[in-house]
């Protein structure tokens, strides 16, 4: 089946990591929790192979974007307000202020300007379309948000901290959580806090619990550290490119899946 995109383009989305997930997920699965849900993409692509999908995320504006996105009708009407409006440089700083809606905000910062990063406070630059000096729509054409609804309206969405989930779940051997936490000890602005090493090793400990039942996928940037502490859960190691647009270049990162299964 052919995978889909998240509704907007983010920072550590997994779009292109799919094949390397379901590659290493644990059989019969009756529930897919996404932990850390971000852009929502890997719920999105598992929602039509389970019985059951919670989103999970901290950050207000991700929250609300599925909750509009779980109902036709508001659906529709966001489409419209994104498409209705002529980003310009008069308009950009208004958008990316807040002055023109949250959902406005998030959507523009996250598909027209360079760091594609809306928790991000300070000023964002504006990306055009190549080869000009116009400004990118919110919406491309091919972007059609009326897709959305029939895959998510049956999601449980919440706005949890991440134990808090793993704890509901310990018990149920047909759930699969994935967790795809920030980076140890990189701010991250979305959370205005730091993920710390002692979280990650709290998954960890969670994870080697006996009394945990679920099946956890714990996807992480390889560093000494995380190879080290999760060594005997590590079920592969593999690189991914990232493109900076900023300055045109192109540099190789190691990630781990780590499971408990």
């Amino acid at each position: 089946m052919k995978r889909i995109r998240a509704p907007i383009s983010y920072q550590g989305g997994k779009y292109s990591e799919l094949p390397k997930i379901t590659q290493y997920e644990p059989d019969n699965i009756g529930t897919f929790v996404d932990v850390f849900g971000g852009a929502g993409v890997v719920a999105l692509n598992y929602t039509h192979r389970v019985k059951h999908v919670h989103y999970n995320d901290l950050y207000d504006p991700l929250i609300q974007m599925y909750t509009t996105l779980q109902d036709s009708e508001q659906a529709e009407e966001l489409e419209k307000r994104l498409r209705s409006i002529q980003t310009c440089p008069e308009m950009h700083t208004a958008i990316c202020s807040g002055d023109m809606g949250t959902l406005e905000r998030l959507f523009y910062i996250s598909r027209c300007t360079l760091d594609h990063d809306p928790h991000m406070l300070g000023k964002h630059t504006p990306q055009f379309i190549t080869g000009t000096t116009q400004h990118r729509p919110i919406l491309p054409p091919t972007v059609k948000l009326g897709v959305y609804p029939p895959i998510v309206k049956d999601w449980h969405i919440s706005q949890l901290d991440f134990m808090d989930v793993l704890q509901q779940y310990k018990d149920d051997a047909d759930a699969f959580l994935y967790c795809d936490p920030p980076y140890v000890s990189k701010t991250n602005k979305q959370y205005t806090t730091v993920f710390t090493s002692a979280q990650l090793k709290s998954i960890y400990d969670f994870m080697k619990d006996d009394a945990t039942k679920c099946r956890i996928m714990l996807n992480v940037d390889y560093t000494g550290w995380t190879r080290e502490t999760f060594n005997d859960l590590v079920k592969c190691a593999y690189t991914k490119s990232y493109g900076i647009k900023s300055c045109k270049d192109i540099y190789q990162k190691y990630h781990l899946i780590i499971c408990n299964y």
